[in-house]
């Protein structure tokens, strides 16, 4: 295990906690080991899981920052609402016409 890994400070295991207990989980009971650690059993098989398809490397902290914003309006959106806006149209007018939320639009013209 070449990389460091800074755990959060509510991490009930660490990287090394979390590969022995996938090691024991393989010759005892999940349930069993879960207890042991401290932790629930879904938590247990997450971990097990992981372990299965990402081997030690996968045990490490995730970030729980989304990947992508869904609703991120691109620059067309953006100059489209400031067209529409400029036409005189209201919030509602704009998100109905351009089929976007309207939250999306009213944070744009903030």
């Amino acid at each position: 295990m070449g990389k460091r890994v800074n755990s959060h400070k509510n991490a009930n295991l660490t990287v090394r906690s979390r590969a022995e207990m996938v090691e024991r989980m393989l010759h005892e009971p999940a349930a069993k080991v879960a207890a042991g650690y401290g932790v629930s059993l879904r938590t247990a098989r997450k971990w097990k899981s992981r372990h299965a398809h990402g081997g030690q490397d996968a045990l490490a902290d995730r970030s729980s920052r989304p990947r992508r914003c869904r609703n991120k309006l691109s620059e067309l959106d953006f100059c489209q609402v400031f067209t529409l806006r400029k036409e005189r149209k209201t919030g509602d007018e704009i998100a109905l016409r351009l089929g976007i939320y309207r939250n999306s639009v009213f944070r744009v013209l903030r």
